[in-house]
């Protein structure tokens, strides 16, 4: 790019020569010259126009621009023609009408915070958005909008469907957040309707939906007071969420599938109301059940989920279910494949009934209380188990696992063993031998906080490690976590061992891992890590590294984590050509050089240190996001004013990245007015020296003034 084209885009255009973005930004008129730099900078066919005065956009064809997003115009009515444009947004505009602007291959509109007062436009539209519309309908007082047919209104103002005349619209979404009534009785008019989505409104009456042959779909989103009167025989989905039911006058969809019933009152007394109808024919395939930690009315019996016998997947996660019968009622549900049954308030401790569910495929136990696993040998086809953060009464707990051979992915991170002795009861990570023999076919282990503890009764001979308060009875002797099991896991391709205590990862280096979490391990040694040269992605938090060296070798890695190491050295990271993201965050850095090899980095955060210097990056070519900001809560990592002159100059010139600075404790985000291209330094080497001299002098000046101010 020649010193001619730069100066064209000192009106604050947003150029990115190798995205597929182009914004245009505070202009009045658009000359061939900046024309021709669109051309170049336009890949994939957008273009987005903000703060402008741009009358003619006629260039718009010549360009290629398929999508368009119009923001903020101010009394001009912009004029062009195009056959290339398919997607047009306009935002905060005071367009009222297109008259001079013929679309003949539009396909999607969206119109937000705008004063549209004609829609003739909309002829060839097949979806449309309208936000915060408020004349919105009388837009729809004609019959020329019969193509659309996906319409989405959010805060549109009306309470009742009369004045739309679009028959030929398949899906309709209705979207009210200051909570008004709505009058469904013209939805008849929409014969052709599939998916029926309604979000915000308050005495909803489904009665009328049943009239509609061809709806499949329908979605109530924090609706409140709703008359559940609906027999539609077609229906196939029907889900409320965060929903109040007001009455159940019947429900009897006989070719139902899928059915959510989430964070809603009364989702029993639904689920009851729709078995008593359809014992017979119900074919619901999936059921969800689940709710929110602080919503009072909850699942607790589910004997009704006895007829459910089509069931493929269900959901009861987050209710507190009483498992006096060993949820015997879950044995009838023989083809269930897929079941959730985390976080029941602590009480799921029988689960014999689900022993007789033998085609169960992915199972969640997590944050449960479990006596027994015993019933969970029998589940042969089982291939993902979640036991996270489980609490076990017996220390073999985990033993029936070893039979689940087709096993693929497996949870046991912070699960706890409950040890009980006159009346004490002590909480700890149990001593438990991992039952890892013949689960050949894992390729997914997560271990986060798996430490072995030995009870040691006799607290004077052996001073190590104790609890607090009554716990003092006994001493607990920390072993790293016996990983030679995972030798025999071939197949093993990610792998969670953060917070395990580990003094060194000799077990792992014949495995094939491609992702492995190490964090919070801060007495490990990561030299045998060069050995794992197929990992693509790895993360060291806090693990009080200071030499890297080792991960040189791994020449696959794209994703890299060493934040919290803050006398880390990043110099070997330089052989790591493929990394396409990089974690520094709390290292003390003394410079950037080492990442400049680094081509392929596209992200790298460096927050909170006292490295201010980063111009050197302007090198790398696809770096689009950097997070760098100063900790002004530390002490010991406060910015210096010098420090905080230079990050607002920096902020200033042009710039192919993002800053994110931390100023006077207000994180603040910070984007560039001007970006020339992300190689900015070998395409414009006279214009970024130019910027540099000038940066030099601002920092100078600065300097000299506030030199002056000391002195004061």
């Amino acid at each position: 790019m020649n010193q001619e084209q730069l100066d064209l885009d000192q009106h604050g255009n947003n150029l990115d020569l190798e995205a597929q973005t182009l914004t245009v930004q505070q202009q009045k008129e658009i000359d061939d010259k900046q024309i021709e730099i669109y051309k170049q900078c336009i890949r994939d066919g957008e273009l987005t126009i903000k703060n402008n005065k741009v009358k003619d956009l006629s260039f718009i064809d010549t360009v290629n621009v398929h999508k368009l997003e119009l923001d903020c115009f101010e009394n001009v009515v912009p004029e062009f023609t195009s056959k290339t444009l398919k997607d047009l947004t306009i935002i905060i505009n005071e367009i009222e009408n297109f008259r001079n602007i013929k679309l003949v291959n539009l396909e999607t509109l969206e119109i937000r915070y705008a004063k549209i007062k004609e829609c003739h436009y909309f002829a060839q539209v097949k979806k449309l958005t309208l936000y915060n519309v408020k004349n919105v309908q009388q837009l729809f007082s004609n019959q020329i909008c019969k193509n659309i047919q996906e319409l989405v209104i959010e805060d549109g103002c009306f309470t009742s469907l009369d004045a739309f005349q679009l028959e030929n619209v398949q899906i309709l979404h209705l979207i009210e957040n200051n909570g008004k009534s709505l009058n469904l009785q013209n939805i008849t008019m929409y014969q052709h309707l599939r998916e029926f989505y309604l979000e915000g409104y308050i005495n909803v009456d489904t009665t009328i939906l049943q009239e509609l042959k061809n709806l499949h779909k329908v979605i109530f989103n924090e609706c409140s007071n709703i008359t559940i009167n609906f027999n539609s025989e077609n229906i196939k989905d029907f889900q409320l969420e965060d929903c109040t039911i007001k009455c159940i006058v019947s429900f009897q969809p006989k070719k139902l599938e899928k059915l959510d019933i989430i964070n809603t009152q009364n989702n029993l007394q639904f689920l009851k109301e729709l078995t008593a109808y359809n014992k017979k024919y119900l074919q619901l395939e999936k059921l969800n059940l689940s709710r929110k930690l602080n919503l009072s009315s909850n699942v607790d019996r589910i004997d009704v989920l006895s007829y459910l016998i089509n069931l493929k997947e269900l959901d009861l996660s987050r209710n507190a279910l009483n498992c006096d019968d060993g949820l015997s009622p879950l044995q009838y549900l023989v083809r269930l494949e897929k079941l959730n049954l985390s976080n029941q308030n602590r009480k799921l401790q029988n689960i014999n009934g689900l022993s007789f569910l033998t085609n169960l495929k992915e199972l969640d136990l997590s944050k449960n209380t479990c006596n027994d696993l015993t019933p969970l040998q029998y589940l042969l086809k089982l291939t993902k188990l979640n036991l996270e953060s489980c609490h076990f009464t017996k220390n073999t707990a985990l033993q029936s696992l070893q039979s689940l051979v087709n096993l693929e992915e497996l949870n046991l991170s912070s699960i706890v063993y409950t040890f009980v002795n006159d009346q004490l009861c002590i909480f700890y990570i149990p001593l438990i031998k991992l039952p890892l023999y013949n689960l050949n076919k894992l390729s997914v282990l997560k271990l986060k906080k798996y430490v072995e503890i030995e009870i040691i009764p006799d607290i004077k001979e052996y001073p190590v490690m104790s609890f607090n308060d009554e716990r003092d009875y006994y001493t607990y002797v920390f072993q790293t976590c016996n990983l030679t099991q995972l030798q025999q896991l071939s197949e093993l391709s990610i792998l969670d061992l953060s917070d395990c205590q580990l003094l060194n990862i000799n077990s792992l280096t014949t495995l094939p891992i491609k992702e492995l979490i190490l964090d919070e391990n801060p007495n490990i040694d990561i030299t045998p890590i060069y050995h794992l040269t197929e990992l693509q992605i790895l993360s060291l938090i806090n693990c009080k590294l200071l030499n890297v060296g080792a991960l040189k070798m791994l020449v696959n890695l794209k994703e890299l984590d060493l934040s919290q190491n803050p006398n880390i050295n990043i110099t070997p990271l330089q052989y790591l050509t493929k990394l396409t993201k990089l974690q520094l965050k709390q290292c003390k850095l003394l410079s950037v050089e080492a990442l400049i090899p680094l081509q392929q980095l596209q992200y790298l955060n460096m927050e909170i240190h006292n490295l201010v210097y980063v111009e050197p990056l302007k090198q790398l070519k696809k770096l689009t996001i950097i997070e760098h900001f100063f900790d002004v809560d530390s002490h010991e990592r406060r910015p210096t004013k010098t420090q905080i002159l230079y990050a607002n100059i920096l902020r200033d010139i042009n710039y192919p990245i993002t800053l994110l600075r931390n100023i006077n404790g207000k994180r603040i985000q910070q984007k560039n007015n001007m970006q020339f291209g992300k190689n900015s330094v070998s395409k414009i080497t006279n214009q970024f020296l130019a910027n540099f001299i000038l940066v030099t002098q601002k920092f100078i000046q600065s300097l000299e003034q506030l030199n002056a101010e000391t002195c004061q």
